[in-house]
């Protein structure tokens, strides 16, 4: 008997732990269905600001081979956030493997945009169009509130995203200054 072999799987999704357990919920499912192994520990990392830089899961596991191909086929499919990865050892040697397909863009709204009678509609019709203008082709906006900025997360294809939203956010009020960034291959705490 082979004794089991942990694997690291980073999803690269910046998203609180309620909105993103579809991940670890693929990963434990198949664990427990195909009879592969048990996950150990989850971990949200988390940068200096507070914000969700990506979730790790620990998994322990007695067939590598057999774990890597059906766990990153699942994965895939789902559409794991680029910069999300699968590391392991075997036959002795460290092995990255990477798994991502989607991209995440995050758009940085400074606070001060938002009025004190009127800043939460105001997001949430930002939100609400900004889905309308991406449907079907991300999952629903996700938000982080920071102290200073608010963050909203599509989970896509980015040439497709910014090819839809960019004249839309360069026109909103409440994103004079606002930071639209790539976070899809950005794995720092």
């Amino acid at each position: 008997m082979r004794s089991p072999t942990r694997i690291r799987v980073h999803i690269n999704v910046p998203f609180m732990p309620i909105e993103s357990d579809w991940f670890e919920g693929i990963i434990d499912d198949l664990l427990k269905r195909d009879e592969l192994g048990r996950t150990i520990e989850t971990r949200v990392v988390r940068r200096p600001t507070g914000e969700i830089s990506h979730r790790e899961v620990d998994i322990e596991v007695v067939d590598v081979e057999r774990t890597v191909e059906r766990l990153g086929y699942h994965l895939v499919r789902q559409g794991a956030p680029k910069g999300s990865r699968l590391e392991y050892m075997l036959d002795g040697r460290s092995v990255i493997l990477r798994i991502g397909v989607n991209d995440v863009i995050a758009i940085y709204i400074k606070r001060s945009r938002l009025s004190a009678e009127s800043g939460e509609d105001d997001l949430n019709d930002f939100v609400l169009t900004v889905n309308t203008l991406v449907h079907g082709h991300t999952i629903f906006p996700m938000v982080w509130r920071g102290r200073w900025e608010i963050a909203v997360y599509l989970h896509g294809d980015a040439e497709h995203i910014h090819r839809e939203i960019d004249a839309y956010v360069a026109a909103s009020p409440i994103c004079r200054d606002a930071r639209v960034v790539a976070l899809s291959n950005d794995l720092r705490a």
